[in-house]
């Protein structure tokens, strides 16, 4: 095996499962944080208005802890 294949098969996939536990633990205790997803095909400004609503009173609410219906 050689160094590419062992950081692709074996490397990567087990430090990827550590740090999304390790994120999903942070984002269950700071739930006030909100990071813009980067693969959504939104504008980021549309994004931000459905984290933060429109207007000039702002009111938060994060989409990862927003219940589903």
């Amino acid at each position: 095996m050689t160094a590419e294949e062992f950081i692709q098969k074996r490397f990567l996939p087990k430090q990827k499962e550590r740090l999304e536990k390790r994120y999903k633990d942070f984002r269950r205790k700071y739930q006030n944080i909100v990071v813009v997803d980067e693969d959504d095909p939104r504008p980021i400004r549309e994004q931000i208005i459905d984290i933060f609503g429109e207007g000039p009173m702002p009111h938060f609410s994060n989409p990862e802890f927003r219940k589903k219906k």
